[in-house]
């Protein structure tokens, strides 16, 4: 396990590299502010980005909610529980992209489980079409297939950046029951805010096991800055065009 882990750092390592991040704004973090002036900067970025972006993307939408609701969705919002800062549980919004038709029947969920058990252990396909369960599941309607294809579902989590619980820029929030089964390395991805979008996704995630993207969220917790957060974001409308961004 812990070749596979050293194994796992260091392709996380020639991944940043070949996006030229490295090279741009370097890794030591040797001239950096404060943490928590680090902070209150990230904080600022995130609350001005989350309005702007909410202004330019208000026809979206609005275009969303109205062909949900059109398709038969009455609660166009789903909230999920996920695991935030410091693995807190909080209310996370998206659009809602599958059939309301009860709770996931026992048998499923545990197959689901037990697949992200052996992703999380390296053990799994990174081929996009038998890789991750969450791209297996039947109950996406059409409508949620379009807005999960182009990333949109994923704009009302700019609510959830006014309200402090998520970051523009940081690892992705775990479903609560994802998180109780990382190792207490990943766990640390914990650490910082989970975020809209991160460095995995725009790292090319279709090709990559979980175990993959999860080492590139550690990596990025031990690197992170302000500069890094921009030239992410810069780069997210690309990732979400060429399709990186469809998990």
């Amino acid at each position: 396990m812990r070749q596979r882990n050293t194994e796992l750092q260091e392709r996380a390592g020639n991944q940043v590299r070949s996006l030229g991040i490295d090279e741009a704004f370097g890794l030591s973090g040797a001239a950096t502010p404060t943490l928590k002036r680090k902070l209150d900067v990230k904080r600022l970025v995130d609350v001005t980005g989350a309005v702007l972006f909410g202004i330019a993307l208000a026809p979206i939408w609005i275009g969303a909610s109205v062909a949900l609701w059109l398709s038969g969705q009455k609660e166009v919002l789903f909230q999920q529980e996920r695991a935030g800062l410091h693995g807190k549980p909080f209310i996370m919004y998206k659009f809602r992209t599958m059939a309301s038709d009860g709770d996931m029947p026992p048998a499923l969920f545990e197959r689901m489980r037990q697949d992200f058990i052996a992703e999380l252990e390296g053990r799994a396909s990174a081929d996009p079409v038998s890789g991750l369960y969450k791209q297996q599941n039947e109950r996406v309607t059409p409508v949620g297939r379009f807005l999960r294809k182009y990333s949109i579902d994923e704009i009302p989590q700019l609510l959830n950046v006014l309200r402090g619980e998520m970051s523009l820029v940081g690892p992705r929030p775990a479903i609560v029951w994802e998180a109780e089964l990382f190792s207490s390395r990943q766990q640390r991805r914990h650490s910082v805010k989970p975020g809209i979008t991160g460095l995995w996704q725009v790292s090319g995630r279709n090709l990559m096991t979980t175990a993959e993207m999860i080492e590139l969220d550690l990596y990025y917790v031990e690197t992170q800055s302000i500069l890094r957060d921009l030239m992410i974001l810069l780069r997210t409308p690309g990732a979400v065009l060429l399709r990186r961004a469809t998990r």
